[in-house]
């Protein structure tokens, strides 16, 4: 038997729909009331969603312990600067219908195993090892979790997901697969780790601008102000004249073994005090700044960001943003 309930909340959300139900043991997804609605609410309410069919149109990201859903008009905030885990947005979590058991959870529609299916699979299989991201228009059934209590109070996490990290989504049809993406930008989801370069021991991560502030960056880049940041280098300058002189630090990393004494010196050796380019592509370059004592080491990643395609002319006209800034401690050369 199935439920019928209306939500007053979709209403005042501007939703399409001001009904739903819940789905039947077996029942097909096209025979249900499907609500459009938008990650970005979602992802801010979750309980008013919770138990509803949904059709959602949203990049996934897959990956090691990734599987998460995302929108380029909520873009998250730079990792070092999300301040209060407790007030970010719920992540979402996704996963086929076929696959989906594992989490426990009931009133979700079988897959439905179409040319469209297949279609988003094999792009998405190919997009995710080069670490790119791919949208379609999908309809699952979204479970909002539960709050989960840490030694008292209530966390951010969910119960799904790595870590239960999320709220769920069910995906059991494919509607619309995105076939077409820019190479001149990065749709990546992921908070830039630096690394630890051979011979370097510590790492010390730095402050990188808020998506609020890139967002105004290429603003002004539109309007015919501060262009500069069309160019990749003095963007990476730019970012490390504000870091440099005294950093704002977001977490520090440092090997226990080997121990430092142990250590050889990097085996690459860029020239001293000068910003070299150590790694490009068309939508992400990684930088190096050695100090003359040739031990600290500053390194800045910058990346044209997919989601600043919505309000910039043309994917060739987004802007380079810093993603990506530490300082490391190596071993000098003897």
């Amino acid at each position: 038997m199935i439920k019928e309930f209306c939500v007053a909340a979709f209403v005042a959300l501007g939703l399409s729909a001001s009904c739903a139900r819940v789905i039947a043991q077996g029942e097909s997804v096209s025979s249900t009331q499907v609500i459009d609605a938008g990650l970005c609410e979602v992802a801010k309410t979750p309980q008013v969603f919770d138990g509803k069919v949904l059709r959602l149109h949203a990049y996934l990201s897959r990956g090691f312990e990734d599987s998460t859903l995302h929108d380029a008009s909520c873009p998250e905030e730079a990792l070092t600067n999300m301040g209060n885990p407790n007030s970010w947005p719920t992540e979402i979590w996704a996963d086929f219908a076929d696959h989906a058991d594992y989490w426990k959870v009931k009133g979700f529609a079988p897959l439905a195993d179409d040319e469209r299916l297949q279609q988003f699979r094999t792009l998405l299989l190919s997009r995710s090892r080069v670490h790119q991201m791919t949208a379609a228009t999908m309809v699952g059934t979204f479970y909002a979790g539960t709050a989960i209590d840490i030694k008292g109070p209530a966390t951010r996490f969910r119960g799904y997901g790595h870590m239960g990290c999320c709220s769920l989504f069910v995906i059991s049809r494919i509607e619309a697969v995105d076939t077409h993406y820019s190479d001149d930008l990065n749709y990546s989801s992921e908070n830039w780790s630096i690394g630890m370069p051979e011979g370097c021991y510590s790492e010390q991560m730095l402050g990188l601008p808020t998506n609020g502030t890139i967002l105004s960056w290429q603003k002004d880049a539109d309007d015919g102000r501060n262009d500069w940041r069309y160019d990749p280098r003095q963007t990476a300058e730019n970012q490390l004249r504000m870091v440099r002189p005294g950093s704002r630090a977001a977490g520090r990393t440092e090997l226990i073994s080997p121990k430092k004494s142990k250590l050889k010196p990097p085996g690459d050796q860029p020239p001293t005090e000068t910003l070299t380019e150590m790694s490009s592509t068309l939508n992400l370059k990684r930088y190096e700044w050695e100090e003359s004592d040739r031990i600290t080491r500053f390194v800045i990643v910058v990346s044209r960001p997919y989601w600043l395609a919505e309000i910039a002319a043309s994917p060739d006209k987004v802007v380079w943003a810093p993603v990506g800034a530490s300082v490391l401690q190596c071993v000098p050369p003897k």
